[in-house]
């Protein structure tokens, strides 16, 4: 077989177009992976979003209940303010139990010394009202 100018170039168009095919093949498989990781990421995130609105919401509640005693005087708002806490420091642990980074850790290790400080402080403004 002679190697004429024409099957040259048309050799070397193929062999362009096949390095093309692969180099696309292999960019679809790896944005599929790469897809499939974020997706993933997200659901993660979501996931840690959800719990951190369900324990702000729950706080929330504490604070209401609190400020309830201390308008009413009913017993009853104590026992609820507590309970909701409680709710609060199980998520926030579990939530600083699934960080990721230290930095993580630390910030929801700070979430918790607050809800502490706010602990203390309204017991004892409610032992006050009392």
């Amino acid at each position: 077989m002679k190697w004429t100018v024409t099957r040259r170039i048309t050799l070397g168009f193929g062999l362009c177009l096949g390095l093309l095919l692969v180099v696309a093949v292999l960019g679809v498989v790896a944005l599929r992976v790469e897809e499939a990781r974020y997706g993933e990421a997200l659901r993660a995130e979501r996931e840690i979003l959800l719990e951190a609105a369900f324990a702000h919401s729950e706080f929330r509640r504490a604070i209401i209940d609190y400020v309830g005693f201390l308008a009413s005087g009913d017993e009853a708002e104590p026992t609820s303010r507590d309970t909701m806490l409680v709710a609060v420091r199980r998520r926030v642990q579990a939530l600083q139990a699934g960080a990721a980074t230290s930095e993580e850790r630390t910030d929801w290790t700070d979430a918790l010394a607050a809800v502490d400080r706010w602990d203390r402080a309204s017991r004892a403004s409610m032992d006050a009202r009392r």
